[in-house]
């Protein structure tokens, strides 16, 4: 057995907050000389949910981690590994496989919490297929967000993994600004505030409403590039319940917006199929 590379594995699974319950059967596994070879860790977790709520039901995940020997050496490497969360009420589990070089070192909580529904946020280094030409230099490093979409399955039969670089555009605190909050203008709360949900945590603040202040939790949404609100119950709070007024003038403005386009449309013919001989050169459906 190649003691060497046993203990850069040992190293690995515990940065990767795999801990040492795996150290045992990794041993026996590499004294046995497998080419391939996946090993299994179970855990579980309370969840944000149930911890608001004071429920006592937990999240159960399974780790199935999959190594590889190298063509080149006796060195065995962790290529990636699968995750399956297994929520109460949920019929089946909720999965992905996450590629250590590809998805940047996710960790075992990380995935977790991107599998419970929350974005993350890493310093990441870019490599050059994700966009840095190969003349330029290696940046140090740039503030990436993931987020897992949970409302499809992907040809893999998992929930895809969405990776918001920076030029995407999303600012958390910014975002933060947008909203009435109490406590997150500035000061410690706010910076408080911003590592929780970089981290991919609910996080409770207040918020003014109708000239009340009510109590509230809120989560990152990179996506959307703002947040998601929620009250005590965990109930979500939409932005037209926050900002009833502008959201009106908003919808007043496209309606109006559509009425302008509509008097600027040429008069209805008798005959639908009657077109102008300029239409004719316009793409047609499919194309």
């Amino acid at each position: 057995m190649n003691e060497k590379n046993f203990e850069y594995l040992k190293k690995l699974l515990d940065n990767l907050g795999f801990g040492t319950r795996l150290n045992g059967v990794l041993q026996q596994a590499l004294e046995k000389g497998f080419n391939t070879f996946t090993l299994g860790l179970n855990n579980s977790y309370l969840s944000e949910e149930s911890r608001i709520l004071g429920t006592p039901n937990k999240d159960i995940v399974k780790y199935r981690l999959n190594f590889a020997k190298s063509k080149n050496s006796d060195s065995v490497f962790l290529n990636d590994y699968q995750v399956f969360l297994f929520k109460p009420l949920e019929i089946t589990p909720r999965s992905h496989a996450f590629d250590l070089e590809r998805d940047h070192r996710i960790t075992a909580l990380q995935a977790y919490r991107l599998l419970s529904g929350f974005s993350i946020q890493k310093d990441v280094f870019l490599s050059r297929r994700e966009g840095i030409e190969p003349n330029e230099a290696q940046p140090e490093s740039k503030k990436l967000w993931l987020k897992i979409n949970l409302d499809v399955i992907d040809a893999y039969e998992q929930h895809p993994l969405r990776k918001f670089y920076p030029e995407y555009g999303y600012d958390l605190g910014a975002s933060i600004d947008k909203y009435p909050f109490t406590n997150l203008s500035s000061g410690p709360i706010r910076e408080m505030a911003l590592q929780d949900l970089a981290k991919g945590k609910l996080f409770k603040t207040e918020m003014r409403l109708f000239d009340q202040v009510f109590p509230v939790y809120v989560a990152a949404n990179p996506q959307s590039r703002s947040l998601e609100i929620y009250d005590k119950a965990l109930s979500r709070i939409s932005d037209r319940q926050i900002f009833p007024d502008k959201i009106e003038k908003l919808e007043s403005g496209a309606r109006q917006a559509d009425l302008t386009k509509s008097s600027d449309l040429p008069e209805k013919r008798d005959h639908p199929w009657d077109q102008d001989s300029d239409h004719d050169n316009l793409p047609k459906i499919g194309r």
